[in-house]
């Protein structure tokens, strides 16, 4: 394992949110966004865009894209993504959910998109909120996610 490998796993291990007092609008949004039907684009982006506001942060770009990728080993689906998080080399950052599963071609549940939407928003503010810079999926991200959950219940 290399060096620059275990301090970015430690990085990413301490690193925590700042604790914030979600706006009460804030907090419906969310909930609301949960109890839909079917979500939207839009829903997502304007989920999104509260929550960046809580965090003095821009607002990042959220689509809503077709079937999500996956791997199948023939019988099951191995591996499949739920979402992405996509930062250029000019400092662009976008969101991508996938709205249909891999293999049924069902519409996932607001739930689900709106747990894979706060999952990519974890990375995003990795960079822009707690100056990490490379986001992976460490004790610590999983951590953040939960903080996240937390301040918006």
């Amino acid at each position: 394992m290399s060096l620059m490998y275990v301090d970015n796993y430690q990085e990413s291990k301490k690193a925590t949110l700042p604790t914030l007092s979600f706006s009460t609008i804030t907090k419906k949004e969310y909930k609301k966004g949960r109890e839909l039907e079917n979500m939207t684009e839009s829903k997502l982006q304007k989920i999104a865009d509260a929550i960046c506001c809580e965090f003095s942060v821009p607002t990042i770009p959220v689509s809503f894209q077709e079937k999500q990728p996956h791997s199948s080993d023939g019988k099951r689906v191995t591996k499949k993504v739920m979402g992405h998080f996509r930062i250029s080399n000019f400092g662009n950052s976008s969101i991508q959910v996938y709205k249909y599963t891999a293999k049924q071609n069902k519409q996932y549940a607001p739930k689900s998109a709106i747990s894979t939407l706060v999952h990519e928003l974890c990375h995003y503010f990795d960079y822009r909120v707690c100056g990490l810079k490379k986001t992976i999926h460490s004790k610590g991200f999983y951590g953040r996610i939960r903080q996240l959950k937390d301040m918006l219940s």
